[in-house]
């Protein structure tokens, strides 16, 4: 047998799901003596780079990946491939398994979206925040945090052009981010990249008033806070709840940037009602507005400002998959969905999880072999040539394949 290579058995079956469906076929099992010992082989799967254990080829694992972004694992699992059903434990796992790799992916969508023509230049930049509560398998929730950068609204004529984000060059970050500071960090760099922050006026950063969303604030050169109404109207409408004639001018005080005038009506709230309850929930909505007044003041004072929308990107990023139905979710499997279901909202495609998962698979060929020829004891040929193994006892230099692995071993052998 050419190079060596001698048959140890043949006709050892395997499976393999595509996405025409289920094959199966037959391969013939190889050896070749070499100065380690015996070196085995199935010469056809590595031909098709198809591994030991692999059971998908790449492009049904990519589009695993897309149903899954959309819908439970089980129902990707029977829709990805005609006439096989997939189990939702193995689609769970091709999600898990871009631990690590995740933001890998995650930079594909984004580079294919930068502009050609350099950084963008813009007055006035956006960053809204707020995070989901998702069920975990333990029983208790854990927090899904969202943060989005854009331009500002689009204009009526894009609107009725497009049924997309009504907001102008949105960009989503998701995940769980139990250090914040990641998450911040990875909000300036996008902001580094992508526009000409010399030219920016002001950047605002809106949301509830969370101490991990005012932490932007010393990550973000130029930067505001405007707290949204969404969750202020919460606070408002407990504590005029048994007096609501007061709450549209407790409104007008807010919408005005008139601490003053907001603080004799939530005294006279106080003072009309006997009910300690409901004592309670207008101190909290005072001690609320008062730690929060920079950020109303902001909404209110600034002509630049938008009343931020995060509550409901929340639902329609991350709810709808996360929270929408009855399951539980584990640490892993919750961020890593939070991820994707961003990477999807960014303009990523199944095109870009197959190019991910192919790079991912040379990366890790190249390592597999790299540590392979490292471990192995110089011979005198290779003392002499300076490298630790002969080049003609390594398989990717010797079929001439010119793929990564080839020209990593070719540049360490010279």
């Amino acid at each position: 047998m050419k190079d060596g290579w001698k048959v140890e058995r043949t006709e050892d079956k395997k499976s393999l799901i595509t996405l025409l469906g289920e094959i199966e076929y037959g391969r013939t099992y190889y050896y070749r003596d070499g100065d380690e010992g015996k070196e085995y082989v199935y010469l056809t799967d590595e031909l098709f780079g198809i591994e030991n254990h692999q059971r998908m080829e790449p492009l049904v694992v990519a589009k695993l990946i897309e149903l899954a972004s959309d819908t439970s694992y089980q129902k990707a699992g029977n829709k990805a491939v005609r006439n096989v059903s997939i189990s939702d434990t193995a689609v769970m796992n091709k999600l898990h398994n871009l631990q690590g790799d995740i933001d890998d992916l995650l930079e594909k969508a984004k580079n294919n979206r930068q502009e050609e023509n350099g950084k963008r230049e813009v007055d006035v930049i956006y960053i809204e925040a707020d995070e989901d509560h998702v069920p975990l398998q333990k029983g208790d929730k854990a927090p899904s945090k969202l943060v989005y950068i854009h331009e500002g609204h689009k204009d009526e004529e894009e609107l009725k052009s497009s049924d997309k984000s009504k907001l102008e060059n949105v960009h989503y970050i998701a995940g769980k981010y139990n250090d914040t500071s990641k998450l911040w960090l990875e909000v300036a760099d996008y902001l580094e990249e992508t526009y000409n922050l010399e030219t920016v006026e002001k950047i605002f950063i809106g949301g509830d008033g969370a101490s991990w969303i005012k932490e932007g604030l010393e990550w973000i050169p130029k930067s505001k806070f405007v707290l949204d109404r969404y969750h202020l109207n919460d606070y408002i409408t407990k504590a005029t709840a048994h007096k609501e004639e007061y709450k549209s001018e407790l409104w007008k005080a807010l919408n005005t940037a008139n601490k003053e005038k907001a603080r004799i009506i939530l005294s006279d709230l106080m003072m009309e009602t006997d009910d300690e309850k409901r004592k309670e929930r207008i101190k909290e909505t005072r001690s609320y507005i008062y730690s929060q007044w920079e950020g109303i003041k902001n909404l209110a004072c600034d002509h630049d400002a938008i009343n931020p929308s995060a509550e409901g990107h929340v639902s329609h990023i991350l709810a709808d998959r996360l929270t929408s139905r009855p399951m539980g979710w584990c640490d892993l499997g919750m961020d890593n969905m939070s991820r994707i279901r961003a990477f999807k909202f960014n303009g990523g495609t199944r095109k870009h999880i197959l190019d991910f998962l192919r790079e991912q698979k040379r990366e890790q060929r190249v390592r597999e072999t790299a540590e392979k020829i490292t471990a192995q004891k110089p011979t005198k040929n290779s003392l002499k040539s300076g490298f630790g193994e002969r080049q003609e006892n390594v398989p990717a230099l010797k079929r001439g394949k010119r793929n990564g692995v080839y020209h990593l071993m070719r540049g360490a052998a010279r």
